[in-house]
């Protein structure tokens, strides 16, 4: 292909220190890259920490979810919404009970939310991923009117802070 392009492997014993030296470096600087998603059709924005790519699919109750995914620190932050034609409140319950069964989990707490004008839930269901490695999801469910706004981050136990938990919950704005 690119016959100007050549390349010597390195041998082991310089290799080896290097890639131990960054991997040290690494753990001393945050990886999460917080930037702001505005979501124009959705009518709410939150700060990712990483650049996020838009999907949709099915929801609970027949609405089609459109939701922005993204994977930083070890884990998979996600932000979206669905309408629901006989309102969102109704299907709080239904939609923490879905997140629950799509990690064969357990929901380990259930409390009311509130975040500007809007009530909803803050849930942490403790489960599993395909694999069968454990995962813990905290998430926030949160309705006005027909619209329910969906925020989750589904992890390895333990492996995001508190603080990256508060920075996306808290920075979402209807």
């Amino acid at each position: 292909m690119h016959g100007s392009l050549r390349f010597r492997a390195r041998p082991l014993s310089w290799s080896l220190p290097w890639l131990l030296s960054l991997l040290l470096l690494s753990g001393c600087y945050a990886d999460l890259d917080w930037r702001e998603l505005k979501s124009t059709e959705g009518g709410f924005k939150v700060l990712m920490p990483a650049r996020a790519r838009e999907t949709s699919g099915p929801a609970t109750g027949g609405a089609t979810l459109i939701l922005w995914t993204t994977e930083a620190g070890g884990a998979v932050f996600g932000a979206g919404h669905a309408d629901y034609p006989a309102g969102a409140a109704a299907q709080l319950t239904t939609s923490r009970d879905w997140l629950a069964r799509n990690v064969r989990g357990k929901v380990t707490a259930d409390q009311e939310a509130k975040i500007a004008n809007l009530s909803g839930r803050a849930i942490t269901i403790d489960g599993f991923a395909a694999d069968g490695t454990p995962r813990v999801v905290h998430a926030r469910l949160y309705a006005s009117g027909q619209r329910l706004f969906e925020l989750a981050v589904i992890a390895k136990p333990g492996a995001i802070s508190a603080a990256d938990l508060d920075m996306f919950f808290g920075s979402f704005e209807p």
